[in-house]
């Protein structure tokens, strides 16, 4: 029985049973007309105008028409087109169609046909195509053959039924024989219920465990992040703390560097004015001032001597030509350039030398003024180390030694007789008695 139902098997698998395929344009009648050429269309140039008519398609010999297709371009989505069909029965059959998403209009026909059309629905705006038609069917030669293949497959199911037929009642046997085992089933199920009670049980147990589990590890996550915030919150005070401190360094050193610059400010005003220091850069700005005005004379006398060596050359080339009898007109007529070239030199290097002296002036004073300090300051330093006196004190005794160094200044040098004849008291440690120094 396994080989005859094999060898049904095998014979369906091998039978070709025709199918329906593409009717081609030769198979219909009038191919030259626009609307023929429709049928299997692929130029664009063979499109159609889409209007409110009919399209009628005539075949030369009648044919099983499974399905056609007519592929469209601009009709919008709700429109539809009536395809209409005389069958070999004399029947006539109209089907209404509505386009599909890809601008199609599809309809089954599953009948011989003669003849066939379609009529597009009316559309006021836009312009509309028909591109292609496609026609699925069989001819009728080889729809014979595919119901003497359809005939074959019948008897092929009639000894496939049998065969099933057979199967159906070893099923039967195999039927009871599971009934046997679904009683023992019964049994193991209800040893299974026991179980699963006893194991329900079990779970209920373990999913309260579970739950007071989840619970601590929620409060043991909580207090996780409690002390993370904990955490952060004290390695952010360290840093504020760190840069109050940094800050605190820099305001201690920046204070210690403005007490440092007022003692010292403190102490120049005690030694001189401000008008001193304004005095040295008023001299720098006069130096610079009257280096600018010598350079035009030194450069006149520059300009000057160059041309009269370089015109030398030329007078001695003219020597050669002169006579003596000419050379008295030669000597009167060069005597007033000679003249005006050395009155030029001589003004020239006067103003220069009235500048440079006066820079030279202006030096020599800045030299003094800074031979001064530098004396004030070591005498002032000096005279103060180891006396008890009060800043009211300082401040006369150093008025006092500014008055006489400036009127020394002003007499251009530092008396070499001079010395301090200010009565100082000096404090001993040991009997703290006040000395007069003279």
């Amino acid at each position: 029985m396994s080989d005859s139902v094999n060898e049904s098997l095998e014979n369906i698998a091998n039978k070709d049973i025709q199918s329906s395929h593409l009717i081609s344009i030769s198979r219909f009648n009038k191919r030259s007309n626009k609307t023929t050429r429709l049928i299997g269309n692929e130029s664009v140039e063979n499109y159609v105008k889409g209007q409110h008519r009919e399209y009628k398609f005539l075949l030369e010999e009648p044919f099983f028409i499974q399905s056609i297709r007519v592929e469209t371009e601009g009709y919008l989505n709700y429109k539809t087109a009536d395809f209409f069909w005389n069958s070999l029965s004399g029947a006539s059959v109209k089907k209404e169609v509505k386009k599909n998403s890809n601008e199609v209009f599809v309809v089954r026909v599953n009948d011989f046909v003669k003849d066939f059309c379609f009529k597009p629905s009316r559309q006021y705006s836009g312009e509309t195509l028909i591109k292609k038609v496609t026609v699925y069917g069989l001819s009728a030669f080889e729809f014979e053959r595919a119901l003497s293949d359809a005939g074959d497959l019948d008897a092929y199911r009639d000894e496939l039924l049998l065969a099933a037929q057979e199967k159906v009642d070893e099923f039967n046997e195999l039927n009871e024989k599971v009934k046997v085992l679904d009683l023992k089933e019964d049994e193991l199920n209800d040893k299974v219920v026991l179980l699963e009670e006893e194991n329900e049980k079990k779970e209920a147990l373990i999913a309260s465990l579970e739950k007071k589990q989840a619970e601590i590890n929620s409060d043991i996550n909580r207090r996780n992040a409690e002390e993370s915030e904990v955490k952060l919150r004290v390695a952010k005070l360290d840093d504020d703390i760190d840069k109050k401190n940094k800050q605190r360094e820099s305001l201690n050193q920046e204070i210690v560097n403005k007490e440092r610059e007022l003692k010292n400010l403190q102490n120049d005003v005690n030694l001189f004015p401000t008008e001193i220091s304004g005095f040295v850069s008023q001299g720098a700005r006069n130096i610079s001032r009257y280096t600018v005005l010598a350079s035009l004379p030194i450069f006149i006398l520059a300009y000057v001597t160059f041309y009269v060596f370089n015109s030398a050359a030329d007078f001695l080339q003219a020597y050669s030509l002169v006579t003596t009898d000419n050379m008295i007109a030669v000597f009167l007529s060069r005597l007033p350039f000679a003249m005006v070239a050395l009155g030029i030199v001589g003004a020239s290097y006067k103003i220069a030398k009235l500048f440079i002296s006066e820079i030279i002036k202006i030096n020599t004073q800045r030299l003094s003024l800074s031979k001064i300090s530098i004396i004030a300051k070591d005498v002032s330093e000096a005279s103060e180390q180891g006396l008890d006196m009060d800043e009211e004190q300082r401040y006369s005794l150093r008025t006092k030694l500014k008055m006489e160094l400036l009127r020394s200044h002003l007499k251009s040098y530092v008396e070499d007789e001079y010395y301090n004849t200010v009565p100082l008291k000096k404090k001993t440690v040991e009997s703290k008695e006040d000395i007069e120094v003279e």
